[in-house]
């Protein structure tokens, strides 16, 4: 697997789980508003210098900007170069302007959000068994992407249809199970509540409204001057993202700048525009409101604090941004808690005994998305690794006994673990910040 074709899988795939790996913990004694803007641009500026960064960090105290700034990588090439006016994909960001609709349509008596969402969708048969509100907290069953097309834009009703034919991983109610498939149902919801298309409605309701005069829906032949292109590093050579994924209503498919987000950040707190009542289910058990968003070429993440009211945007079109580990050194920077400056990785391949490496041979299946699996086999001398159902392949190069890279200047790796009493290995995916766990399923 190159690294373009790796990366690539992840932001698909991956990055929409984010939301639940980022740790939030406060700190009795947050750094100072006045010095939250040199640490940032020291972080971001050694992020930028190692090619990892391309793109605009926000930082607000209530509405008074701290600080604002456009990063860009050594490699900038036009379309790639970000400013503060730039439109940036914020994928599943999107999710809280189709929280907001829902509520705020809740709010006029047109539904709630303990509706069996058949009162709301003919001919769809987990419809008595799944609530609006099981949708908003990802508890609905659903899986996680809704089988319509990647790259083919459909509408939203052809999107629909393919849920109708996904089968429940879980019961409602039972777990968490990150789904978009479950937020382009909201979309259909509000589409048909509303008697109005969903962007429309998102438009008239929400954008409009706001004042969020450059934010709106990203189709496949939308002409967005303002939109900075995504770019992924394909062999090294910095390159153009020509596809993103589509047919995400509710889920994402927004676009915006930081500006706007910002404006969006204020809106949530001024009760002209969002009610204490829809702020408080915003940010449900939490005194935040979070997200972060991946798209093929893009990175996104938004924090809207209602103890410290401190807001945090990041938007980025570079697909190398590590956004987890980057979420996990700012919170720890905001709380001044330990973190580290980003800085060069170099793993080194180190020899390990063929009887140690035929131990982790077999396919295992990602616990966070049973559809994704992996097999690995010993083939001459080395571990390759595919993902089943795709052509992406290659090699893992042993840092340990029991510790694999595949990008020399990544600080992703793979681990296999043992317990006392297991038969098999357990595969952890350390990526992006992410710990995410795949169980043997062969042999």
């Amino acid at each position: 697997m190159s690294q373009s074709t790796l990366k690539r899988f992840l932001v698909i795939t991956l990055s929409v789980m984010t939301c639940w790996t980022i740790l939030f913990a406060q700190s009795l004694q947050p750094v100072a508003p006045e010095n939250l803007a040199a640490k940032f641009d020291e972080y971001f500026s050694a992020l930028t210098s190692l090619d990892k960064f391309n793109g605009c960090v926000l930082v607000a105290e209530d509405q008074e900007v701290l600080f604002h700034k456009a990063y860009n990588a050594a490699d900038s090439v036009a379309g790639f170069h970000a400013d503060l006016d730039r439109q940036f994909i914020i994928a599943s960001i999107s999710k809280l302007f189709t929280k907001i609709a829902i509520f705020k349509l809740e709010e006029q008596g047109r539904l709630s959000t303990q509706d069996y969402i058949g009162k709301h969708i003919a001919d769809f048969t987990l419809g008595e068994k799944i609530t609006i509100q099981h949708l908003l907290d990802n508890t609905s069953g659903l899986p996680r992407t809704s089988g319509a097309p990647n790259f083919e834009e459909i509408p939203l009703e052809a999107v629909m249809d393919s849920i109708r034919t996904l089968d429940l991983i879980d019961e409602p109610g039972a777990k968490k199970h990150y789904s978009n498939a479950g937020y382009s149902v909201l979309a259909y919801i509000i589409q048909q509540v509303s008697g109005q298309s969903f962007e429309h409605y998102l438009k008239n309701a929400l954008l409009i409204p706001f004042g969020l005069t450059h934010t709106g829906m990203y189709h496949v032949d939308s002409d967005i001057p303002g939109l900075a292109k995504g770019y992924m590093l394909e062999d090294g050579t910095l390159s153009n993202v020509d596809e993103l994924v589509v047919n995400s209503y509710g889920a994402g498919g927004l676009y915006s700048t930081t500006r706007d987000l910002m404006t969006f950040s204020c809106r949530l707190s001024d009760p002209a525009y969002v009610s204490a009542a829809i702020a408080a289910k915003m940010k449900g058990d939490n005194d935040y409101i979070r997200w972060t968003g991946g798209n093929i070429g893009y990175n996104s993440y938004f924090k809207k604090s209602f103890t410290t009211h401190l807001t945090v945007i990041i938007l980025s079109n570079f697909h190398i941004t590590p956004m987890n580990k980057v979420v996990e050194d700012i919170n720890a920077l905001m709380d001044s808690k330990p973190y580290e400056l980003p800085t060069l990785i170099n793993n080194i391949a180190v020899p390990v005994a063929p009887e140690i490496l035929k131990l982790y041979v077999g396919q295992y299946q990602l616990e966070v998305d049973k559809n994704i699996k992996f097999d690995i086999q010993f083939t001459e001398g080395r571990l390759i690794l595919t993902q089943l159902g795709t052509e992406n392949r290659d090699e893992l190069f042993p840092k340990s006994d029991t510790q694999f890279f595949m990008e020399k200047d990544s600080e992703d790796f793979f681990s296999f673990e043992k317990s006392d009493g297991d038969a098999h290995h357990t595969l952890w995916m350390h990526i992006q910040g992410m710990c995410l766990k795949g169980n043997v399923i062969y042999p």
